[in-house]
Formats: C-alpha cells, sequence, structure tokens
C-alpha cells in the first residue's frame, strides 16, 4: 500500500466517478431532454459505495484480523442520518410557498424517510420521477433507504466471514486475507446475480416497473457489483501492480480506461429511457459494470500519478454529491411552481443546494466528530514551548502558553458558534414544518377527483347491469322487494356548473354510440363527456398506458360491447413500444369503426417525453388513415396550461374541462362525417 492510503485512505480521482453520478442525476431532474437515462448515475452510486465499503472492510481486516460492525453501523449513521433528518428540516417549510396537494399524505411520506423505507412507500403508492401526479417531494430517498438496508446485509456478512476466519488469521495472516477477500467475492457474487434475477422476474414489460425499480431485492446488483470488484483492486495494491504502475506509460493507459469507461456510461445515459425493457434487462447491468471498471482505472491513475491531486473544485463537488443530491429534488419541485423558466428554477434549486450542502457538510457535519488535531497552531505552540525550555526563558515560555490557549479558545468559540447556528435553524423550521404537517391534506385535489370519478364509473357500471339483467327478465330487478333508485352522483360530489360553450351532440350524430378508453385526465371529464356525447361508454382508469388500453379494446371488440367510434385518450403514461401499441390499435381495429386519438399534453414535459413522443407519432399517422381523426387536445390546452391543475396535467378550472370535452366531442362529429374503416364514402 502507499503511503498515501496508508495515510488517510484518500485516492485521488475517485471522485470523477463521484462527480458523473451526481452530474448525471441532476441533469436528469432538471433538463431531462438533455440526458433521458440520467437515472443511471444512481446505479453509479451504488456500484461506487459497494466498491468502497468493501474495500474499507477488506483494509480493516487485513490490518487487524477483524471487522468491526459496531464501528461500521456508527460511521453509517453519522454519515446518512443526520444529513437526511436536516435536508427534510431545512426544506419541508418551503412547501408552504406552494399548493397543499405538493405535500398530501407527508406525515407517512416523512415517516418512511426517516425510518428508511421510502423505496417500499413509493413502490406501495406507485411513485416514479415520470410520476402520473404530483411527485413526492422526497422520493429521491428511496436510494439512501435502499443503501441502508444494503448496509445491514453486507455489513452482517463482512463480520461474519471475519469471524469465521478470526483463528486462522493469527494462525496464518496471509492465508486468512486471501480467504476473506475469496469470500467476500463468492458472496457478492451470489447476492448480486441473485438480485439481477429478482429484477428480470419483477420487471414485466408494459406494467408498472416500480417494484422492479425500487425494491432493495431487485435493484442491489449494482453495490454487489462494486463489492466484487472490491475484492479483485481494492485499496491495497500489490507490489507487482505498483512496479507496473510506476511506468511513464502507464498514466495515459489509466487515463483513457477512465474516461472510455465513463464515455461508455454517458453514451447509455444519452440512448436510454426509462421505460425501455432494455434498461431493466441490460441497461442497469452494463452502467454498473463500466461504473466498476471507471473506479478500478481511477485507483490505478492514483498510483500512476503519484503526488498528483486532483482539482480541488471535482473534489469539493464530490465531496458535497451527497448532500446536494439530498437538496436538489425538493428544492427543485418548489422551484418549478414558483419560477415559470425551467432554467432559473433549476438554477436556484443547484445554488441553494450547494450553500445548504455545503454549511451542512463543512460545519454542521463536523460537530458529530471529536474536534481534529489544533494542526498548525499545535506545533507552533510546540516549537515556542521547546524554545522556551532550552533558554529557560520565561517571556517566551509566557508566549507559547497565550498563544495555545488563544488557539484552542478559537477553535472552541468557532465549534460553539456552528452549533448555535445550526440549533437556530432546527428550532426556526420546527413551526413552519408543524405548519406543513396540520395543513398537508390525505389526498391531494387531483385524487379526490379521481376517486369520486371511479366511484361515478362504478355506479353507471352497476346500472348497466341491471339495465341489462331487466332486459332478461319480464320484470324489472327488484332489491328487497322494491325497485332501487340509484342516487345521483358525479365527480365533485353535486352536478357541475354547466358551461354553455360546450360543444353538445345531438343522439342522431352519435345513433352507433362512442365508446371512450381513457386514463385519469379521462375519469375528472367522465361526467362532462356523458352529458355532451350521448351514447358514450367511458372506461377510464388512472395509470393507464397505451399498451392496457389496446388490450381493454380488443376484449371489448371480441365481447361485442365495442361502440362504432372509439376514443383512445391515452398517452400520458409511458409504456415500453408505445409506437407498436398505437399502430395495433389502428390496424386491429375491427372494420366499422371510427377511431380518434386524443393527442395527450403533460405540462411537466412540454417538449420531450411520453407524451410527447406520443403526440407526434399520433400527428404523423393520422392523415394516413381516413378513419382516424384527432381531437388534439395538446394543441388546445398548451398556450393556456395555467387551467390546468397544480401538476400541469389533469384537469383544473371548469374551462380546462370544457376545452378537453369539447375536443373530444368536435372530433367525434368530425370522425361521423368521415368514413368508417373498411368504408368508401
Amino acid at each position: 500500500m502507499s503511503s498515501k492510503v496508508q495515510a488517510n485512505n484518500k485516492i485521488q480521482w475517485f471522485s470523477a466517478v463521484r462527480a458523473l453520478g451526481l452530474v448525471m442525476v441532476l441533469v436528469y431532474h432538471f433538463f431531462y431532454e438533455l440526458l433521458p437515462g440520467g437515472f443511471l448515475g444512481v446505479d453509479l452510486f451504488f456500484t461506487f459505495s459497494g466498491y468502497l465499503i468493501t474495500a474499507l472492510a477488506i483494509a480493516e481486516f487485513t490490518k487487524t484480523g477483524r471487522f468491526s460492525l459496531a464501528a461500521f453501523g456508527k460511521r453509517r449513521f453519522i454519515r446518512t442520518a443526520p444529513p437526511l433528518l436536516l435536508s427534510v428540516l431545512f426544506t419541508l417549510p418551503l412547501a408552504l410557498l406552494v399548493s397543499p396537494d405538493f405535500t398530501a399524505n407527508i406525515a407517512k411520506q416523512l415517516a418512511s424517510v426517516l425510518g428508511f423505507a421510502s423505496n417500499f412507500f413509493e413502490i406501495r403508492t406507485g411513485g416514479s420521477y415520470e410520476a402520473n401526479v404530483l411527485p413526492h417531494l422526497y422520493l429521491h430517498t428511496w436510494t439512501l433507504s435502499m443503501e441502508v438496508h444494503l448496509y445491514i446485509v453486507w455489513g452482517l456478512a463482512c463480520a461474519a466471514l471475519a469471524l469465521l476466519l478470526r483463528r486462522a488469521y493469527k494462525k496464518n495472516a496471509g492465508k486468512a486475507k486471501r480467504g476473506y477477500k475469496v469470500g467476500l467475492l463468492i458472496v457478492a457474487i451470489l447476492l448480486g446475480a441473485g438480485s439481477y434475477y429478482a429484477m428480470q422476474q419483477a420487471y414485466q414489460p408494459g406494467m408498472d416497473s416500480s417494484a422492479a425499480y425500487f425494491s432493495s431485492v431487485t435493484h442491489s446488483f449494482p453495490f454487489f457489483i462494486g463489492a466484487a470488484a472490491a475484492t479483485l483492486k481494492g485499496l491495497q495494491l500489490g507490489p507487482r501492480l505498483q512496479r507496473v504502475l510506476s511506468k511513464r506509460a502507464a498514466k495515459y493507459f489509466c487515463i483513457l480506461g477512465l474516461l472510455a469507461s465513463m464515455a461508455g456510461i454517458v453514451y447509455l445515459a444519452l440512448r436510454l429511457r426509462f421505460n425501455d425493457a432494455f434498461v431493466y434487462q441490460y441497461g442497469f447491468l452494463a452502467a454498473s459494470l463500466l461504473a466498476a471498471c471507471a473506479i478500478l482505472w481511477a485507483r490505478a491513475l492514483h498510483e500512476a500519478l503519484p503526488g498528483r491531486r486532483e482539482p480541488r473544485a471535482l473534489t469539493a463537488l464530490a465531496d458535497l454529491s451527497f448532500n446536494i443530491y439530498l437538496y436538489h429534488w425538493p428544492l427543485y419541485i418548489i422551484a418549478k411552481v414558483l419560477i415559470a423558466d425551467n432554467s432559473l428554477a433549476a438554477l436556484a434549486a443547484f445554488g441553494l443546494s450547494l450553500a445548504l450542502s455545503a454549511f451542512v457538510f463543512y460545519h454542521a457535519e463536523p460537530l458529530l466528530q471529536p474536534p481534529k488535531p489544533p494542526g498548525e497552531a499545535a506545533r507552533m505552540t510546540n516549537y515556542l514551548r521547546k524554545k522556551a525550555a532550552a533558554s529557560i526563558s520565561l517571556l517566551s515560555l509566557a508566549i507559547a502558553f497565550a498563544l495555545g490557549s488563544a488557539m484552542r479558545a478559537l477553535r472552541q468559540r468557532r465549534r460553539a458558534i456552528t452549533a448555535a447556528a445550526v440549533i437556530i435553524m432546527v428550532l426556526a423550521s420546527i413551526l413552519p414544518v408543524g405548519m406543513v404537517l396540520q395543513r398537508a391534506p390525505a389526498r391531494t385535489g387531483i385524487e379526490e377527483k379521481l376517486y369520486a370519478g371511479y366511484l361515478a364509473q362504478d355506479r353507471d357500471a352497476v346500472a348497466a347491469r341491471k339495465d341489462w339483467l331487466d332486459g332478461l327478465n319480464e320484470a324489472p330487478l327488484r332489491f328487497n322487494g322494491e325497485i332501487a333508485a340509484l342516487p345521483a352522483l358525479s365527480e365533485s360530489g353535486a352536478l357541475p356548473e354547466r358551461n354553455p360553450g360546450v360543444t353538445v351532440l345531438s343522439p342522431m350524430e352519435v345513433s352507433g354510440g362512442v365508446t371512450v378508453i381513457g386514463d385519469s385526465i379521462c375519469v375528472d371529464a367522465r361526467l362532462a363527456l356523458k352529458e355532451s356525447i350521448p351514447n358514450c361508454d367511458v372506461d377510464a382508469l388512472s395509470s393507464r398506458s397505451i399498451a392496457e388500453g389496446y388490450r381493454l379494446m380488443m376484449d371489448m371488440q371480441a365481447r361485442g360491447t365495442l361502440r362504432e367510434v372509439v376514443v383512445i385518450a391515452l398517452g400520458t403514461n409511458g409504456v415500453d413500444g408505445f409506437a407498436d401499441y398505437v399502430q395495433k390499435i389502428i390496424d386491429d381495429l375491427a372494420p366499422g369503426h371510427r377511431l380518434v386519438f386524443v393527442v395527450p399534453f403533460d405540462g411537466r414535459t412540454p417538449t420531450y417525453g411520453r407524451a410527447y413522443r406520443t403526440a407526434m407519432l399520433e400527428r404523423e399517422l393520422a392523415p394516413q388513415y381516413d378513419f382516424v381523426t384527432l381531437a388534439d387536445w395538446r394543441a388546445a390546452i398548451e398556450i393556456n396550461t395555467k387551467i390546468l391543475a397544480s401538476d400541469t396535467v389533469h384537469l383544473g378550472t371548469n374551462e380546462s374541462r370544457r376545452i378537453y370535452v369539447s375536443c373530444i366531442a368536435d372530433a367525434v362529429r368530425e370522425a361521423m362525417h368521415g368514413p368508417a374503416k373498411g368504408e368508401m364514402l
């Protein structure tokens, strides 16, 4: 081991890998269109974490023949829990500046965050960075929860193996060291392979991927890939490899290898998208393997450039990466609401994240550590003391003691001031945090509308079933001897105010009936659609994708319940192979039907993302088929997104509902004036 590594375990150029992971995640969140696969930066973090923890465990066992699980747990807790708690206390009060919808169910969310179970909370609630409704303020902490779970599992594995080899270490230290590495390698390979297999079983193309993405079981293999890499070449390097790396040409190979590995990760991030099946089958694995290569090349570069320090800015960015990651997401969610320009919102979120991260890392976190040695002040004091002792000069002795006392007082005062500042900030945040918790609704306003819409849809389904049974019986179906009257029900609990500007079709215009297959946006507009379009059957469901809509259409068609005009109001919820399903809807629709595509719009990603790509595809395909008509909701609403709900996706005011319903009604009328599939005018 080189003297520098022995001194402080600080490996130069590791910061490049950590900084790359942070930049990828930030660009993905702030400017998705520039790096649609930037979420792979999380896998880079996982890989680096597995490598570093395992390398330190091996170094500890090599030196002492032991692995202290208690010391490991203490270090990990101090590094994760206090910064996480401070990030919540410092960011949650800002939620008072935005709609309460952003803090819906926040108490349960915070319990999962502080209990390191937010990844399973997101699985249960169907969370996603590309969420259909409002993303959770602390959604990003799922990575920290999974890290803690892996710390527990891997810490126990490292401790158990060290315990098994304790006696062997006393008899033959060299053999025990090799056995410890081989044992960790085998365990890492087995756990990593099991996790990768679990992801393949959990991921189903076209279905919700949250269980495969967020689970500590399915997404832990990047960590174990890093752990396996550490058993090959960790903090220690053999003398033979050190001699090779000391050659002049070695540094060029190391630099080239590091840059090539990092370039490979960036290439994947540029080409892959979150919902691509390739990502779950091979993308995460490829990114993690490239990350392991980058880490090993950085480790080799440390030896190939002895005494050469990495740029201080790179070191600082890497040191602050964990805290910046904690702060950036909630600050960005809030900034996007307050600042219309996305670039300015991103800049504000990053600037505030950087400032808070620097304060916490350089000032708050050191308070949890014992005071560092006095350093230069102590050396100066000791020097003067020696001079004083040599000359037996009372003046020099007095100066030495005075200077030492002053330095110690200054250090103590600095820690006291920092501690006071942290305490004041924490106390100042308690009241606004309480206010946020007090005003937070159980569900967002959007979810309330959807819930009422589902009740109304179920009511109509029961009514339709009753009518069908009545048709089979000579007398109407009776309940308890009396005909049951179904109570009036609407999405808002009362009939919505009718807008005189809405398009209303006559029964003659839609004599063949209309079937609307929609998602959560359509749920909110369901009652208005039925009032505007006679003989209209609406089947809407939150988070429904194009793939699910296609399967429902084919099922209705097989059962003979698909009406003459088929309206596909889908596209906001992404799915792998969405273009194929749009084409299949067109191709597999039976002759005699007319097809209407509602062009989707997502205000969160207005010029990129799944809704944008679906919209562009439908606009391209519609002119090629005479039985296909577009209800261009995107064109109608993108000029006035302020009337949408707080997520700029769902319907907000009555005006937005009027525009949505009129857009579909006008398209249905246009479709009825054109040919059906297989029909010639």
